[in-house]
């Protein structure tokens, strides 16, 4: 009996996503394990995870990754090391425009390479659009006052930070 060409692509679909399947199995195994590649296998499990299926487990692991990153990119800054700190700072805003930590870090590298202007135009983005974290971008536009001479302004903007911080520990949260 002759076997025609949909049993013949049905037989390779099964092998493929049984070769998936494993795969998956086994990169998600290296990952947990953090051998010392992991970081590399990661956009192939990515992808693995996607094609069977399983996008919350793929966001999960991206999300991971993006936040091993924003710390080493934290740590970078910490460290002094500007230029590097705003090298990864671009790149994860070139994946992500709306990542608040790599905005928020590109804003203080500006600062620190006196690229005030661009600084200052990132920084009122963010007090626009997440007032959580405002009581640091009013810190930062005070350092940039204070920076410039401009210290009654520099002042203005601190005491506005500390209310925000003080708002933020003496409001009922949602819950309450």
């Amino acid at each position: 009996r002759s076997r025609g060409l949909g049993d013949v692509y049905k037989r390779q679909d099964l092998k493929c996503k049984e070769y998936c399947d494993r795969l998956e199995k086994t990169l998600l195994r290296i990952i947990e394990r953090k051998d010392i590649n992991y970081m590399r296998l990661v956009p192939a499990t990515v992808h693995i995870l996607t094609l069977n299926g399983r996008i919350d487990k793929a966001i999960q692991v991206r999300a991971e990754l993006t936040a091993t990153i924003t710390s080493s990119m934290w740590d970078m800054y910490n460290h002094r090391e500007y230029e590097e700190a705003n090298k990864v700072a671009e790149q994860l805003i070139t994946i992500d425009s709306e990542n608040v930590e790599a905005r928020y870090v590109k804003a203080l590298c500006l600062t620190r390479f006196d690229e005030d202007d661009e600084a200052k135009k990132i920084l009122d983005n963010l007090l626009e659009e997440n007032a959580d974290n405002a009581a640091r971008y009013y810190y930062a536009l005070g350092r940039i006052q204070k920076k410039q001479g401009k210290y009654n302004k520099a002042i203005e903007l601190y005491k506005t930070a500390i209310l925000n911080i003080c708002l933020l520990y003496t409001s009922p949260s949602p819950r309450d």
